[in-house]
């Protein structure tokens, strides 16, 4: 409403300017001449051909409006009567029809099943630099060196309702004791923020936690094209590795590890076991972990009746940056009640 009237104020500034230039045209440069009576009021020259040119273009653009505006609400009826014939489309009984007006799909829900949350939107920015795959991959393959330590922003949104019982303070006391205790998030911090713009009273917990990752090159098997394949690693995994490449055992002591007799190993010839040497390169190389950071926002809003979860991830190079969008992001959530 109030963009519709900002546009009609600009409009008539814009139609009188026009006018007063009409005038100053016709009357100034090309000496033009007119009379004409309003309100019992007789004007003439100039200021007749203003107030013409002025009444003319405000008539005309008040017939357009006009139309526009008609033609708005025949659109709107129109989708509303759409909505109704959707919603009354024949379905199964005991079913109930559902809309997903976004993603323009409808089916129908048998009655007794419940909302039990879902995905509202999920975003990443595809990586790059991935290295064409020069024939089809039968398993994954490392990623290059200069690639080992980074990968793609991601970012998603999702809801489930309200569980029974749990009141607000409850909610963040136990979610926060359960990221507290999660093997896959390293070091951590916590604080509360509000959401809904300024102003907003919705209050939320905000958490920020180290993660751990390895990545590798897969194969799409419909596009056949590179595709990232994440392991994740606990934060005592990757102390533990680290702590192995810190200190690797002598030498000798591998050396004599590899020779102990197995008693489950099938009996070799002397040429056979001479023939095929253990070598450092045939060991298996350690994973390349990247250390990344994923920043969750959860959201009890009481009103809706649901919980929100707002979560982001990146790689540690980028997530300065990133994380500056993620918080523009979390400035622009209003909600609709």
């Amino acid at each position: 409403m109030l963009k519709g009237r900002v546009m009609d104020l600009i409009v008539l500034l814009v139609i009188a300017m026009v006018g007063l230039f009409i005038a100053y045209v016709t009357f100034g440069i090309l000496n033009s001449q007119a009379e004409a009576e309003i309100q019992q009021y007789s004007v003439s020259g100039a200021i007749a051909g203003a107030l013409i040119s002025v009444s003319l273009l405000t008539s005309v653009y008040l017939q357009l409006r006009k139309s526009s505006g008609e033609l708005e609400e025949l659109r709107e009826k129109n989708k509303e009567l759409e909505h109704k014939l959707i919603r009354g489309a024949p379905h199964p009984q005991q079913f109930v029809i559902e809309v997903d007006e976004r993603q323009r799909i409808v089916l129908a829900r048998p009655a007794e099943w419940k909302p039990f949350g879902g995905v509202i939107f999920d975003f990443w920015r595809p990586p790059e630099g991935l290295p064409r795959l020069k024939e089809k991959l039968t398993s994954p393959i490392p990623m290059p060196p200069e690639l080992s330590q980074r990968y793609p922003v991601r970012f998603n949104a999702t809801f489930i309702p309200i569980p029974s019982g749990v009141s607000e303070d409850k909610y963040y006391e136990r979610y926060l004791e359960s990221v507290k205790s999660n093997p896959w998030i390293g070091e951590m911090t916590a604080e509360y923020v509000h959401l809904g713009g300024e102003g907003g009273k919705t209050r939320s917990l905000k958490l920020i936690g180290q993660t751990f990752t390895s990545l590798m090159i897969g194969q799409d098997p419909i596009t056949l094209e590179p595709m990232l394949i994440t392991n994740p690693f606990t934060a005592q995994q990757v102390k533990e590795l680290r702590e192995r490449q810190a200190h690797p055992p002598p030498p000798q002591a591998a050396a004599n590890a590899s020779q102990a007799p197995n008693s489950s190993a099938p009996l070799q010839s002397p040429d056979s076991s001479a023939s095929s040497p253990a070598s450092a390169s045939s060991a298996p190389q350690p994973p390349q972990i990247a250390q990344g950071w994923q920043m969750n926002v959860v959201c009890y809003h009481k009103q809706l009746g649901k919980v929100f979860f707002f979560s982001f991830w990146d790689d540690d190079h980028d997530f300065t940056e990133s994380s500056s969008q993620f918080n523009k992001i979390l400035d622009s959530i209003r909600f609709l009640t």
